[in-house]
């Protein structure tokens, strides 16, 4: 704020020795309007404006301001005013794509551990139902055969037990390793 009120200050300093430094008021129009809050940055460019409006009426010396003495600080600084907003809006349009494109990163971010935990909860799911149906399969097979054993051995036939007692541990010994 200091520097900005130094550089007004010169400015008008200027001015008030020639008025040809009146044209520097467009670009301080915009840096007041940059750099102060919106309400002191347009009170600035309407007093800048007065300014300059009576340091060129003061230079032509008629009694009463010529029409293009006024209508060209108004209108630079009508310019400059409407400039600043539709800056600042654009700015703020900016920002509001910077977020909305930073929450969109941070979404998917998101959606992708997401489907990442949903993928590996789905194989697991496959991976327990693969374990359980050979186990379920394992374990007829070694009910089916010991039932069968056990008719080989109330008809006393020993060699048939043996077999069937054998298979069961076989295909005990493979659900284990399976599993």
């Amino acid at each position: 704020y200091l520097w900005l009120a130094l550089v007004t200050v010169l400015w008008a300093v200027l001015m008030v020795g020639s008025v040809e430094f009146s044209w520097l008021v467009f670009p301080l129009f915009f840096l007041h309007l940059h750099l102060l809050p919106r309400w002191a940055g347009v009170t600035a460019v309407v007093v800048m404006t007065a300014g300059v409006i009576l340091a060129q009426w003061q230079a032509t010396g008629a009694a009463t301001p010529p029409l293009p003495v006024i209508i060209g600080p108004v209108f630079g600084a009508a310019f400059s005013i409407v400039t600043s907003k539709a800056y600042r809006l654009l700015y703020q349009e900016g920002e509001n794509q910077r977020r909305a494109a930073d929450e969109l990163r941070r979404t998917r971010t998101e959606l992708a551990a997401t489907q990442h935990e949903a993928g590996v909860l789905a194989e697991r799911a496959r991976l327990a139902r693969e374990i359980h149906d050979t186990l379920a399969q394992g374990f007829s097979s070694i009910i089916l055969v010991s039932r069968a054993a056990r008719r080989s051995l109330e008809s006393a036939d020993v060699e048939s037990t043996l077999e069937s007692i054998d298979m069961v541990e076989a295909t005990a010994s493979e659900n284990l390793a399976e599993a």
